[in-house]
């Protein structure tokens, strides 16, 4: 059964797909180490991915919230989520209005 997942030992079998008509891994003037490179790059870059997908498909079936307030009492002693996002955006711009006034000649 297929996982789906390509791993170094199925390079003997794997079939370059085209690019523009021609073969992705066939160039003329390429050494063949030149195209173990990019053919391990592929894979690695594909390893890359595939691991990235099942972390997030881990996180999406996880029985526990990814937000748990208990976690945050700066949020809730601030008067909820939308009062601390006022409050941390007055702050900013009240930042922002300081350093632009000394940066006035």
């Amino acid at each position: 059964m297929s996982t789906g997942i390509l791993t170094v030992s199925d390079t003997l079998d794997v079939h370059p797909f085209p690019v523009d008509g021609q073969n992705a891994f066939e160039t003329e003037n390429v050494p063949s180490s030149d195209q173990d490179d990019a053919i391990r790059a592929r894979l690695a870059d594909e390893g890359r991915q595939e691991e990235k997908r099942r972390r997030l498909s881990a996180f999406f079936e996880r029985d526990t919230p990814a937000w748990n307030p208990q976690d945050h009492p700066d949020i809730d002693a601030a008067g909820g989520a939308a009062a601390w996002v006022k409050k941390m955006r007055r702050e900013a711009d009240r930042a922002s209005l300081r350093r632009s006034r000394r940066s006035r000649p």
